[in-house]
């Protein structure tokens, strides 16, 4: 459970920039036993037509459904891999939390990821550790 401070005093979550951090950690201690992954999120973008058509933050969750392809997978997964390119959806998370404040759907994004890394780390035998940050 997060400490009081951690969470947004309006509504008792986890505050964005404590589910980013969780997100980096876990994805940047996913089992080494896993692949070099093909993901890559440091060039990510939207293309302007999804956002015309389904407004900014319905273009984001579009791009991001179909790179980890949860119309297959569900929403939540293993990832097959590891590496910078995938932890570079923090960054993505990051500048789009930026643009949409209380996105909601982000946040569900980032605590879907989560979920995922831990699945993906119990899948491999090994538990998830989380280092505290200064």
């Amino acid at each position: 459970m997060p400490s009081a401070d951690a969470c947004d005093p309006l509504d008792g979550l986890p505050s964005n920039s404590l589910l980013l951090s969780t997100l980096r950690c876990l994805l940047k201690g996913l089992p080494s036993k896993l692949p070099a992954v093909e993901y890559s999120f440091k060039s990510f973008s939207v293309r302007d037509e999804s956002v015309e058509v389904r407004g900014l933050v319905g273009a984001v969750n579009h791009e991001l459904e179909v790179a980890f392809q949860t119309h297959v997978k569900g929403r939540r997964f293993l990832f097959p891999g590891r590496g910078a390119g995938l932890e570079a959806v923090v960054d993505v998370l990051e500048k789009y939390f930026g643009q949409l404040p209380g996105g909601l759907i982000l946040r569900k994004w980032a605590d879907d990821l989560i979920q995922s890394a831990e699945l993906t780390f119990k899948a491999h035998g090994e538990e998830v550790f989380l280092t505290a940050s200064p």
